[in-house]
C-alpha cells in the first residue's frame, strides 16, 4: 500500500512541476530581432499553422523591435542569384497583451498569445468578405 501511495505522490509531483509553470516568461521583452517561423489562421478556435517560407538561399525575413517604439520589417527576395532586402520602418506600442503595429501607413492591433525568451505568437482579427478572420504569426529568436 505504501508503494502505491508513493507512486501516486510521485506522479502528482511530476504533474505539478510540468503544468505549474506558464510558458510565458514574466519579464520577457519584445525588443530584439524576431524571425518569421509560422503563419496561419484560427477559425472557430481551431488553429491551422504552416511553416513560413523564406526565400531560399537568402537570410530569413524578420521583424526587429527597437527601443523607442521603432519597428523594422526586413524581407528578402531573390533577383537572379542575388538576394535583395526590402526594409520598411514603422512603429509599435506594447501595452499588456496588445501590440499596436504601424507599417506602410496601416495600423493593426495584435493580441500577444505567447511572449517568452524564444517565441512570439501574435494574432490579428481582420474582416474578409464581411467575416472576421484571425491571422496568426509565430516568430522565433
Amino acid at each position: 500500500m505504501k508503494k502505491v501511495l508513493f507512486l501516486c505522490l510521485g506522479l502528482l509531483a511530476i504533474g505539478l512541476t510540468t503544468t505549474g509553470c506558464s510558458n510565458d516568461d514574466e519579464n520577457a521583452s519584445i525588443e530584439g530581432k524576431w524571425f518569421f517561423s509560422q503563419t496561419g489562421l484560427s477559425v472557430g478556435g481551431q488553429e491551422a499553422l504552416d511553416p513560413y517560407v523564406h526565400t531560399e538561399g537568402c537570410e530569413k525575413d524578420y521583424w526587429e523591435f527597437n527601443t523607442g517604439g521603432v519597428l523594422k520589417e526586413v524581407s528578402f527576395n531573390k533577383d537572379g542569384s542575388t538576394c535583395e532586402s526590402d526594409i520598411v520602418l514603422g512603429t509599435y506600442t506594447k501595452s499588456d497583451n496588445n501590440l499596436l503595429v504601424s507599417l506602410n501607413g496601416q495600423s493593426n492591433v495584435y493580441t500577444i498569445m505567447t511572449l517568452n525568451s524564444s517565441t512570439l505568437k501574435i494574432k490579428v482579427t481582420l474582416i474578409d468578405n464581411g467575416q472576421p478572420i484571425d491571422y496568426i504569426y509565430v516568430f522565433r529568436r
